[in-house]
């Protein structure tokens, strides 16, 4: 490849970042989102793969209330450069406008998946976290993800008897949800829910 074509092609991306960056700020994030990802796809032909663009389109999916890209792509940014601090802030508003849309969404809504991955890969995953994504595949009846989940959260807290809970009524078939308890400070524990098995009504 030629280093000094890469260079002026990369140099001519330099505006065009700038005004996506601007648009980010005049909250105007479907415009910028085109931009930034033009100059990401261009860059990436050229192999060049910037966090900046990376952190700016976090930034766009995010104010676009898209939590499960905007994870992805400031997860990126802080891979490849986790020291500036203008990438850390956005990763923390980021991760709490996620919980926020978390929160909001049915169990069984397939947003929930991507979400927690996503919460995984900035470091941001908690127990709750897991055993919100091991009730969420019970629901949906897959046992074997389900578990893994659990796993999860065990890995995390192996003293978590919410956790242990949900893996033995995952093994044992039975249907279980979550509560939150203040004596817990928040932390999610297990209920069964009679003795149906998953996937019953």
């Amino acid at each position: 490849m030629d280093s000094d074509l890469r260079r002026r092609r990369l140099e001519e991306l330099v505006p065009r970042v700038a005004e996506g960056m601007r648009l980010n700020q005049e909250n105007r994030p479907d415009e910028a989102k085109e931009v930034l990802r033009e100059c990401w796809n261009e860059a990436k032909v050229w192999h060049c793969t910037s966090a900046f663009i990376a952190w700016q389109l976090a930034i766009s999916f995010d104010l676009l209330g898209n939590p499960v890209v905007a994870l992805r792509f400031i997860g990126e940014a802080l891979r490849l450069d986790p020291f500036p601090a203008p990438f850390r802030a956005s990763c923390e508003i980021i991760v709490a406008n996620a919980r926020r849309k978390l929160a909001q969404l049915e169990i069984t809504d397939p947003g929930v998946g991507g979400i927690v991955r996503g919460l995984a890969r900035v470091g941001a995953v908690t127990v709750d976290d897991h055993l919100l994504l091991a009730r969420h595949h019970s629901e949906r009846g897959l046992h074997e993800e389900a578990l893994v989940a659990a796993d999860a959260a065990l890995a995390l807290d192996p003293e978590c008897q919410a956790a242990q809970f949900a893996r033995a009524a995952i093994t044992a078939g039975m249907r279980w949800s979550l509560l939150r308890g203040k004596e817990e400070d928040g932390l999610a524990f297990a209920q069964a829910l009679g003795n149906s098995t998953i996937g019953e009504a």
